[in-house]
């Protein structure tokens, strides 16, 4: 047995006696796995590293390091997320950011795309304005009105008195002679001011404004003129309506011969 176990420690001590020189010279400058050697530093740089840019970092990028994106639908408030992943190590790392959203004034919902408006806002292509006075719409782009006002450029106006009539005591009168006048102006709104008004032709026989704010009529009943001398017209105007008017002339004079 003792001599079994002399032989194999000599056999290993020349084994590596032998093997040593040349394990040295092949990791050497200029072996076999040394700087130079045909898998030395040239044959890294020629097959190994080529292929570990061209397939291994690829692959560990784009599945260990992609970028993921997802819909979250639509937000009507400011959110938090957070994104935690779990190591192998154990444990966990983790991200965090915030949307900002941008609510709609005067209602609910985002800026832009609101969903309801507050009172006394209505809702006009996403967002809440002020509704169209006397009227229906937004402001500026009324789409009706009330009674008693009209369309006109998106706003909507005093349309004027519904109706208007003017009648004379008389079509004729004797030279120096005066008329009764009545009229009758129906439909005006509040705040209408001093709208109508009766002028005459030649303008010294009768002159007479509307009260201001009055409504809904305004009326007047064998109203005397002054003296009529010539053919006279009266005209009862109102703004936003047609006027109307009544001409007095003289009865003819017969001078006997």
């Amino acid at each position: 047995m003792r001599n079994i176990f002399v032989i194999l420690f000599v056999f290993f001590c020349v084994a590596v006696s032998a093997f040593a020189p040349l394990s040295a010279s092949a990791y050497g400058q200029g072996g076999y796995y040394g700087q130079g050697g045909y898998y030395g530093q040239s044959y890294y740089q020629s097959y190994y590293q080529p292929y570990y840019q061209s397939y291994y970092q690829p692959y560990y990028q784009s599945y260990y390091q992609g970028t993921y994106s997802t819909n979250t639908g639509a937000l009507f408030a400011s959110t938090d997320y957070e994104l935690m992943c779990t190591i192998a190590a154990g444990g966990s790392v983790s991200a965090n950011t915030t949307v900002t959203v941008q609510t709609c004034p005067n209602g609910n919902g985002p800026l832009g795309a609101c969903l309801s408006c507050n009172e006394g806002y209505v809702l006009s292509g996403g967002n809440c304005v002020l509704p169209c006075p006397n009227g229906s719409g937004p402001a500026g782009s009324c789409t009706a009105c009330n009674e008693g006002y009209a369309l006109q450029g998106g706003s909507c106006v005093a349309s004027g008195p519904a109706g208007l009539t003017l009648t004379a005591s008389a079509s004729r009168v004797r030279n120096g002679s005066p008329v009764n006048l009545s009229w009758s102006v129906v439909g005006l709104s509040s705040g209408d001011g001093s709208a109508c008004s009766i002028t005459s032709v030649p303008a010294s026989v009768f002159s007479r404004t509307m009260p201001v704010d009055t409504n809904p009529t305004w009326t007047g009943a064998n109203v005397a003129t002054g003296p009529i001398t010539s053919a006279t017209t009266f005209t009862l105007s109102c703004t936003g309506a047609t006027s109307v008017s009544k001409t007095v002339t003289l009865v003819p004079t017969f001078i006997e011969i």
